[in-house]
């Protein structure tokens, strides 16, 4: 963005601000599914330990072909047939997870570090999944702040209001546009609230470029609040286009102007996604954030490289 900035490709007085969802590399985390998959890790460990506890995988899988394909039923029927799958599952996978609480754990024996995994999954997962689809089972609803995966822990259910997505699984990346149509990136927290974003914008803002360079931000209305407002007077911004909540006043053109240059950073978001800032393909909480930054720098990178060459062109013409 530097380079960019001295070539006058990028003009630093504007700021326009919106966030997008990271979308982790899980599958959709309903509790049924997760009993399955926790069935199958202790399975694989009762037949690598053969310490006499073993998992009936064909009779769980039975049950879970039935509640998965029930096809049109009533409610009762779909909660029935959910009960006997959750209690067959926990039957069978309790006896693991004691053992490998109790004896496993200790160190005394030697194993492969995919199986240490596996082992340390169970021991600190196990228990806290059966009791989070107990809850699902009693009350059906899922309880609050559940595990929504085996191996990603940096993710958070998050509703945007979209009605393709109801609930997307991952983290919130919060997206600055500078003119020209360069990106920055802050995501200091997993499900980063816009109303708490305003704030840390301006200030990573100031750290890139120095302080009293922005003269005009936009942004949309889940962002306003009185202390944004504030926050960003103090900052230096003259021209403040936090969309309030209601109706749209009219006949203000600054706030309108605001308002249709602060759309052109959505299909900046859909272009950053491309770069891998959609669903990513990790499997560590700490790659996954670190693709996020990864791909705002490649569209950086793609978007200095169509200004270079454009102005390469204008030179030879």
């Amino acid at each position: 963005i530097k380079i960019a900035v001295d070539k006058n490709f990028a003009d630093l007085s504007i700021l326009d601000v919106d966030s997008t969802v990271q979308e982790a590399n899980i599958a959709y985390p309903t509790d049924a599914n997760m009993l399955l998959k926790l069935a199958k890790k202790c399975s694989k460990v009762a037949t690598a330990l053969n310490a006499g506890v073993t998992v009936n995988m064909k009779k769980i899988g039975g049950l879970s072909k039935n509640y998965f394909f029930r096809g049109k039923c009533s409610a009762e029927e779909a909660n029935h047939r959910l009960l006997k799958y959750y209690n067959a599952v926990k039957s069978e996978i309790l006896p693991v997870i004691d053992y490998v609480e109790n004896r496993v754990l200790n160190g005394s024996l030697r194993l492969k570090w995919s199986l240490k995994n596996t082992l340390l999954t169970i021991a600190t997962c196990g228990r806290q999944y059966i009791k989070d689809a107990g809850y699902y089972v009693k009350f059906h609803k899922a309880r609050k702040r559940k595990a929504l995966s085996l191996h990603a822990k940096e993710v958070a259910c998050i509703s945007k209001g979209k009605t393709s997505k109801k609930h997307e699984f991952g983290r919130v990346f919060q997206l600055g546009r500078i003119g020209g149509n360069f990106l920055v990136a802050l995501c200091s927290g997993i499900n980063l609230s816009d109303k708490k974003v305003i704030k840390p914008m301006l200030e990573k803002h100031e750290e890139l470029f120095g302080p009293d360079s922005i003269d005009s931000l936009a942004t949309d209305r889940g962002y306003y609040s009185v202390k944004n407002m504030i926050s960003a007077k103090k900052h230096g911004v003259k021209q403040v286009g936090i969309q309030k909540p209601g109706p749209v006043a009219q006949g203000d053109e600054d706030q309108e102007e605001l308002r249709n240059r602060r759309s052109g950073i959505e299909p900046l978001i859909g272009h950053a996604k491309k770069f891998g800032l959609g669903k990513s393909k990790m499997k560590v909480d700490k790659n996954t954030h670190g693709s996020g930054f990864t791909s705002i720098m490649g569209f950086n990178l793609s978007q200095l490289e169509r200004n270079l060459t454009q102005e390469r062109v204008k030179i030879a013409g």
